[in-house]
């Protein structure tokens, strides 16, 4: 057993030499982790401006690492972080009390791993581009639109901004130098995982359109972000019927070719995430569940 090597200090039959082989592997993980990305809140002017608030009203955050080499320092990683959703006052309340809901309680380092990893051995592509990890603290696929804040029974107050989140980080990112700004960009890759994939899915385009018509290559990546629409046996559909509930706590609002296609009147449709899909115009890459 793993135990019974770590523990043991007696050369017997190998054990020591097993012993410290293991230790050794363990210490080597943890010295090449991946490099830090560091915490930033929005500047309380750009969050006031913008209307951009957690569940809980803190401001929004992100994590980020800059180029660590010139020839990189016009590309970028722009990751929407992931974590289910809220479709109820309650589940949000629960959940403004967490990394999901309030950059209060975020940490001021992160060391994540895929395609966000520094290390070039396990991310030879992207390993070098800024790094960029956008906190998803509004609970509803940045996607919130609600003009005031939610007023529970008890005088707790829930924001529900998760589209002025997105658009004021991003406008954060368009004027920063780090030394690098993203107005600089000439490449840019759009992605996220899970509920993250689903954002990506629902706001690559119009990111591109907004915020990076400048940059010549923008792309996408959805990891994880499909989920299955099956109904029950009698006959309701939990995914649909959760995500309309949600939909209307939040004032959720799409900004997408979807909706634009599709029209006022089928524009729900569109908050299913194979119909966005399929109306993406740009290069646009699916990894794990997508189809």
């Amino acid at each position: 057993a793993i135990e019974s090597c770590v523990f043991s200090t007696t050369p017997t039959n190998g054990m020591f030499q097993l012993t410290t082989t293991f230790v050794l592997a363990v210490a080597a993980i943890f010295s090449h982790r991946s490099r830090a990305m560091r915490l930033r809140l929005l500047d309380q002017d750009v969050a006031e401006r913008f209307g951009a608030a957690c569940l809980d009203g803190s401001r929004p955050a992100y994590w980020i690492d800059p180029a660590t080499n010139g020839a990189s320092k016009s590309k970028w990683i722009i990751y929407l972080q992931g974590g289910a959703y809220c479709a109820t006052p309650e589940m949000c309340r629960v959940r403004s009390t967490t990394r999901l809901g309030s950059s209060n309680v975020l940490p001021n380092d992160v060391h994540p791993g895929g395609i966000l990893d520094s290390l070039s051995a396990n991310n030879p592509t992207f390993s070098s581009f800024n790094r960029i990890l956008i906190s998803y603290c509004d609970g509803f696929f940045f996607l919130g639109n609600r003009s005031s804040p939610y007023v529970m029974a008890d005088g707790k107050h829930l924001h529900f901004r998760g589209q002025a989140n997105l658009d004021a980080t991003l406008y954060s990112l368009m004027n920063l130098r780090t030394p690098y700004g993203l107005s600089d960009a000439t490449e840019v890759l759009i992605g996220g995982g899970s509920a993250g994939g689903i954002s990506t899915v629902f706001h690559a385009d119009y990111i591109k359109k907004k915020w990076l018509k400048h940059v010549p290559k923008v792309f996408g990546v959805s990891i994880s972000g499909f989920f299955l629409s099956i109904p029950r046996l009698t006959g309701s559909n939990v995914s649909i019927d959760s995500i309309a509930s949600a939909t209307q706590l939040h004032n959720a609002t799409l900004k997408n070719n979807c909706t634009m296609m599709l029209g006022k009147s089928r524009e729900a449709n569109c908050f299913n995430v194979p119909e966005s899909y399929s109306f993406l115009t740009i290069p646009f890459f699916c990894y794990k569940f997508c189809i």
